[in-house]
């Protein structure tokens, strides 16, 4: 109950902030996504591209990954939209000391963790792109 309340507030805060911060985000661009889009019939990697995109995904997940805006536009992480055989997921990406992108997070709907089958399918789209 108590860990469940802290998330609640959590994704407030985060929500609360873009919301009252949106004037200070508006000016602000993402960068170009560091790694390409990919589309199969089980597998889709969509770079989250804008605040308002990052604000939604957040909205649709029950997350608060809208409060990595500065970092995206810092380009120290980006996110994408995982979707694999109809779920969508969380991801991501944070630059490591040898500047290459690894996951930082990859989590379901209200920050559950992703099956081992979608971050062995992420982990190889990281290899291969």
């Amino acid at each position: 109950m108590f860990l469940h309340r802290i998330r609640v507030l959590r994704q407030r805060l985060g929500t609360e902030i873009i919301r009252c911060g949106g004037r200070i985000h508006r000016g602000l661009a993402f960068p170009a996504a560091p790694l390409p889009e990919l589309n199969t019939k089980t597998l889709s990697i969509t770079p989250i591209t804008t605040i308002g995109g990052l604000r939604g995904l957040g909205e649709i997940q029950h997350n608060c990954v809208a409060t990595y805006a500065l970092s995206v536009t810092n380009g120290k992480r980006y996110v994408y939209k995982v979707t694999m055989n109809g779920k969508a997921y969380t991801l991501c990406l944070a630059i490591d000391p040898y500047c290459m992108w690894q996951i930082l997070e990859l989590k379901g709907s209200s920050n559950c963790p992703a099956p081992s089958a979608v971050v062995q399918a992420v982990q190889q789209w990281l290899q291969t792109a």
